[in-house]
């Protein structure tokens, strides 16, 4: 399961067109005000936090899958100068990655 952070001006429908321009499968869920990123073999989940701050949520069947993606997607956020904390727990809720980008 990944927990986390982003902190960015961006709202999630310019976040959804750059990441598209990347190459990533995306879809806007305007009824929720979230953004849904098909990654690899996980689903990550990006939800409007307060001011600046957006949420991200996800899951993948594999641990190394969900791992994979998530190290995509910091690539992708450290390109736009987002910072943005994540942390990923196994079925146990161990605590198993933490990845921490300032801007």
């Amino acid at each position: 399961m990944l927990a986390g952070t982003v902190q960015s001006s961006l709202g999630l429908q310019q976040m959804q067109s750059w990441l598209q321009q990347a190459g990533i499968v995306c879809e806007l869920d305007g009824d929720e005000d979230e953004l849904v990123l098909a990654l690899a073999e996980a689903n990550i989940v990006l939800r409007s936090g307060f001011k600046h701050e957006i949420i991200a949520v996800g899951d993948a069947q594999q641990e190394r899958e969900l791992l994979a993606a998530v190290k995509q997607l910091s690539v992708l956020l450290a390109t736009q100068s987002c910072a943005h904390e994540f942390e990923l727990y196994d079925r146990l809720n161990q605590l198993i990655y933490e990845l921490h980008h300032p801007a």
